[in-house]
């Protein structure tokens, strides 16, 4: 009912801090996300470059107004209800759309 696809620091190269980003980035969704997908079949929204099946949203209740991490609060809440968020690795961000509105729901 979700998917993410991956970020990309398009100015990593222009300082220090672009470099840090770019590294967290780069470790955050090369290896961490990889892995959890790859060995459990679990994915969670990490906050840009991600999509929600319009449906899965109006069974949610929407946003939920307040919330600090409304990523987390997403991923939590599909997850409860035995729905998958999907990695999408190599979408961008147009592509997830369709991507999240086709994807079946699985129990984990």
């Amino acid at each position: 009912m979700a998917a993410y696809g991956r970020n990309k620091t398009r100015n990593a190269e222009q300082n220090f801090l672009t470099r840090c980003i770019n590294q967290e980035i780069l470790v955050t969704q090369r290896i961490r996300h990889i892995a959890l997908w790859n060995l459990f079949g679990i994915g969670y929204i990490p906050g840009t470059n991600f999509a929600v099946a319009t449906q899965a949203m109006r069974d949610l209740g929407g946003w939920q107004d307040g919330a600090l991490t409304e990523d987390t609060d997403l991923s939590f809440k599909l997850m409860l209800q035995g729905k998958q968020i999907a990695l999408a690795y190599q979408a961008a961000n147009r592509i997830l759309y369709a991507c999240a509105n086709k994807l079946k729901m699985r129990k984990q």
